[in-house]
C-alpha cells in the first residue's frame, strides 16, 4: 500500500499587503524612517516578523512602495489638473501645492533616509524622475492653456518648482512671480 504524501499548501495569510502599507505608512509619517521597524509593523498587524518578508524583502522596499503609491496619486491629480485648469498659472500653482504637500508628508523620511542610507546617485535619480513627470504635466498644461512657448521649457519650469520646495528661502509667492514673468 502506498501512502500518498500530503501536498504542502501555503499558509493563508490573514494580513493583507494593504494593511501592512497602511500601518507602516502611519508609523512612517508620524515617527519617520529611523523609527519604522519591521518588528513593530508586524506586531501591529498581528503577524510574525517572518511573515512580513513574504510581502516585502526589506524595510526599504516597504518605504519605497509607500512613497511611490503616494506620488502616483499626486501625479494622477496633476495630470487631471493639466487637462482642466483654466490658465497656466492656476494649473502650475496647483502642481506646486500638490508637490509641496507630497514633500511635506515625507519630509522627515527624506531627511533621515538621505543621512542614513541614501546615496547621492539614488536621490539624484529620484529627483530627475520627479522633474520629468512634473515637466510632462507642465507641457500638457501649457499646450492646453494655449502657451506652447512654455511647453518648450517645461523641464526648466519643473526644476524651478522642485527648487522652491527644497529651498527654505524660496516660497510659493516667488514661484508665482516667476510664472507670471514667464507668461507675460
Amino acid at each position: 500500500m502506498f501512502i500518498k504524501k500530503e501536498q504542502s499548501v501555503p499558509k493563508i495569510l490573514d494580513v493583507s499587503k494593504e494593511k501592512i502599507l497602511l500601518v507602516a505608512g502611519g508609523i512612517l509619517k508620524k515617527d519617520g524612517y529611523r523609527k519604522l521597524s519591521v518588528r513593530e509593523v508586524a506586531r501591529v498587524c498581528g503577524m510574525a516578523t517572518g511573515t512580513f518578508y513574504r510581502y516585502f524583502p526589506s524595510k526599504d522596499y516597504l518605504v519605497a512602495e509607500i512613497i511611490a503609491r503616494d506620488w502616483a496619486a499626486t501625479y494622477g491629480k496633476m495630470r487631471e489638473v493639466a487637462k482642466t485648469a483654466k490658465t497656466f498659472e492656476e494649473g502650475f500653482m496647483t502642481f506646486f501645492r500638490l508637490t509641496d504637500a507630497f514633500s511635506a508628508r515625507f519630509e522627515k523620511v527624506f531627511k533621515e533616509y538621505s543621512v542614513t542610507v541614501g546615496s547621492h546617485e539614488t536621490l539624484s535619480s529620484r529627483h530627475c524622475m520627479l522633474r520629468e513627470q512634473i515637466a510632462d504635466c507642465t507641457k500638457a498644461l501649457a499646450l492646453n492653456a494655449g502657451q506652447p512657448h512654455l511647453a518648450a521649457v517645461a523641464e526648466m519650469i519643473a526644476e524651478c518648482l522642485l527648487s522652491v520646495i527644497n529651498q527654505p528661502d524660496l516660497n510659493e509667492k516667488s514661484l508665482d512671480d516667476f510664472i507670471k514673468i514667464m507668461i507675460y
